[in-house]
């Protein structure tokens, strides 16, 4: 059974344990039913018909690889530092297509010579390690240069120069599925990196010495930039066990959404000391404080849904396949150890996600079920994807238990069609 429609039926469950959630409950919270509505649902076996229809006529998926990591794979790898050499002023790049989830678009600056946005919070690298860009005379890196990061942050054009900063237009709206994100005003945070050892997983296997430097620089740029996403994840699912005890949640769904953290939690270590067997400074690297400045809880069913939505039925739901799938061609066995740890438990955070939204959907009213059926129309639009970066170590980061620029954008149209779309049909 290959692995998209392995992991539809396992949602297809969590969506009828999701009702049967709402069905089993005698007091549903009536603050979520508008007036006149009875929040009626299909019944069980109404539903697990339609779940068993759509399995079998969703069209096949085109991986063949097994299931991997969720944040774990999903983060581009940095550009090699050749793609942002520039002579002098730079003729600043014809803008990028604006991709469907951009809502709005801000003026991101940050200071001469300062790593682009691949890591959220903008630093400088910590003592010892490379920089991998070169800054034209203005200290500015080119903007094709940059890569599209889960952190959320994707540039539409640049650089200029502002009040003596380097100045981008930056996209804010949902962010691309990458897995369960922090999101704080449609950009996604996460915690800059400093030199600590306390978040790294004891007793990580030893870095192999005998690697190309280049492709070790870019798997310790790519486990760095996947720890800090994990970490990141910690407050997304604690604000989300907030927002449920908001909305008058099951205990089963409040007690998954804390279990969930303490997965993150786990995740981020592993992914820190993936980092640190590639690092030059002794692995001693975690991270510094998380903004949460600005942070505000939804209070509103429909608006938890909708959240829920993007982050965790089409972000969890596509973390999942894409730890299988570099789980598939990776060689190094502590690597796969931690994909494996990390793909299982992405499984059970997106299955919670759809749990949740069902058990919404049937306790909301109408209303809330619209807000599902948007939430998901927004989710599967037909996108205008940028082509990826031509990645030449593509085969070796295979190896290594990472995935490309380019099978990701290919995975996250797979996931969109073959997954997540049966199962927003059975759902709504």
């Amino acid at each position: 059974m290959d692995h998209a429609k392995q992991l539809r039926q396992t949602l297809a469950t969590a969506i009828a344990a999701g009702l049967a959630l709402h069905v089993g409950c005698d007091n549903p919270p009536p603050s979520h039913t508008p007036a006149g509505e009875s929040g009626a649902a299909p019944n069980d076996a109404g539903l697990a018909q339609a779940t068993a229809a759509s399995s079998a006529t969703a069209p096949p998926v085109t991986a063949t690889a097994p299931i991997a990591s969720a944040s774990a794979a999903t983060v581009p790898s940095a550009v090699p530092a050749a793609s942002s050499s520039v002579a002098g002023t730079p003729t600043p790049a014809p803008p990028r297509v604006k991709p469907d989830w951009c809502k709005a678009t801000v003026a991101y600056c940050m200071p001469p010579r300062t790593r682009p946005p691949q890591f959220g919070k903008m630093m400088p690298p910590p003592p010892g390690e490379r920089d991998p860009n070169t800054y034209d005379k203005r200290g500015c890196v080119a903007l094709d240069a940059i890569p599209t990061s889960c952190s959320g942050m994707e540039l539409m054009s640049g650089p200029t120069v502002k009040g003596g900063k380097c100045c981008y237009e930056v996209c804010q709206g949902q962010v691309p599925p990458c897995g369960r994100p922090f999101v704080v005003d449609g950009i996604a945070r996460v915690a800059p990196f400093v030199s600590r050892t306390d978040w790294r997983t004891p007793g990580a296997s030893a870095d192999d010495r005998t690697m190309d430097a280049a492709l070790r620089a870019r798997l310790y740029d790519a486990w760095l930039a996947d720890a800090a996403m994990e970490h990141a994840s910690v407050a997304s699912f604690g604000r989300f066990a907030l927002e449920l005890l908001a909305v008058g949640a099951p205990a089963e769904l409040v007690a998954d959404a804390h279990r969930a953290a303490l997965d993150e939690v786990a995740h981020a270590r592993l992914c820190y000391a993936q980092a640190a067997r590639y690092g030059v400074h002794g692995g001693a690297v975690g991270p510094a404080a998380l903004d949460l400045g600005g942070m505000s809880l939804r209070t509103d069913l429909g608006a938890v849904v909708e959240a829920a939505v993007h982050e965790g039925c089409v972000g969890e739901t596509f973390a999942a396949i894409a730890a299988a799938h570099a789980l598939h061609d990776c060689e190094d066995e502590a690597t796969r150890e931690v994909l494996t740890r990390i793909a299982g438990d992405e499984t059970e955070h997106a299955a919670l996600a759809w749990r949740f939204v069902s058990w919404a959907a049937s306790s909301g009213g109408s209303a809330v079920r619209a807000q599902v059926a948007r939430a998901f129309d927004e989710a599967l639009a037909p996108r205008m994807d940028v082509p990826a970066p031509i990645n030449p170590d593509a085969p070796a980061w295979r190896r290594a238990g990472r995935l490309d620029a380019a099978t990701l954008a290919n995975l996250a149209r797979t996931v969109r069609e073959d997954v997540v779309r049966p199962c927003a049909a059975t759902l709504v």
